[in-house]
């Protein structure tokens, strides 16, 4: 003890710490070490790829062809007739897709492998709205406003279809034909827009039901978004714009057993006007109707 009482501290000694120096790998021996190691896990599943991509055993052997009617099965599988026997993992169905679309009637189709022999396709076909006359030949025309291919008569057609036509000064200086072997569509920059808005006029006048226009026949486009409907439950056709309103065409409905009765003969019913029903006769001057 000190002479002023206090303990005497005991000095304690620390060990040092020694690390033993960590040999460093060298590049070259880890990027070999890491190629061996992938080579092990790699060999085997790359030698079963190469085996699915190349042996028969995944092979095309059947074909599944569904939701057509107006493209022939046999149509189909003569068209895929040269890939039957090739390896059914490798086959493009991109170039399937591509040359099977070539049929004026197929809108899209949809492939799906079912390994190992089996190929499913789902043919969405274009549907039929009118038949557009050109001259003197008639074309299917889809809901699309597009041509799909000449009129052959109608064979797998349950009713007659709707015909749009063009009056003389109205018709487009270089219609297209229609072929047979492909899908066309009218190039002039008036006619495709035309086309849709004579169908969009049918589709309005079917949502409106009203009953005058339940016996239309034939459109014929007069330009600048004007119709001509030939009505075959009306002696007189019905004058109208594109953009003719459901209660502009409701209003007619109404108002037409009273116009036939009071306006005899009739050469027409002119729709054109916003607020107007002209009712044009034989060897009259048009009157308006109103309601």
């Amino acid at each position: 003890m000190s002479e002023h009482g206090g303990s005497q501290s005991t000095p304690s000694f620390r060990r040092r710490l020694v690390v033993a120096p960590r040999r460093r790998a060298r590049p070259l021996a880890r990027a070999l070490a890491f190629v061996l190691r992938l080579g092990v896990v790699a060999l085997p599943l790359g030698g079963v790829a190469a085996w699915v991509l190349t042996s028969s055993a995944f092979s095309l052997h059947t074909l599944e062809v569904i939701g057509n009617r107006r493209v022939s099965s046999e149509w189909v599988q003569g068209e895929l007739r040269s890939d039957l026997g090739q390896n059914l993992v490798r086959l493009d169905l991109a170039s399937l897709d591509a040359r099977l679309c070539t049929h004026p009637w197929i809108r899209s189709v949809e492939l799906r492998k079912r390994l190992p022999h089996h190929l499913r396709l789902q043919v969405r076909e274009h549907r039929a709205a009118a038949l557009l006359e050109l001259d003197e030949t008639l074309a299917y025309l889809s809901d699309e406003g597009r041509l799909i291919t000449t009129y052959d008569g109608g064979s797998e057609d349950p009713q007659p279809y709707l015909v749009i036509g063009y009056r003389a000064s109205a018709a487009p200086e270089q219609a297209p034909s229609p072929s047979a072997h492909e899908t066309t569509t009218v190039e002039s920059g008036r006619d495709v827009p035309e086309l849709r808005r004579a169908l969009a006029l049918v589709g309005r006048l079917e949502e409106a039901t009203v009953a005058w226009s339940a016996g239309l026949e034939r459109i014929e486009i007069l330009g600048e978004e004007e119709y001509l409907l030939r009505i075959h439950t009306l002696p007189f056709p019905v004058l109208v714009r594109a953009d003719l309103t459901t209660a502009k065409a409701r209003a007619l409905d109404e108002l037409l057993p009273r116009i036939v009765a009071g306006f005899e003969p009739l050469q027409a019913i002119d729709l054109r006007f916003s607020r107007r029903i002209v009712v044009k006769g034989a060897a009259q001057s048009p009157r308006e109707a109103t309601g």
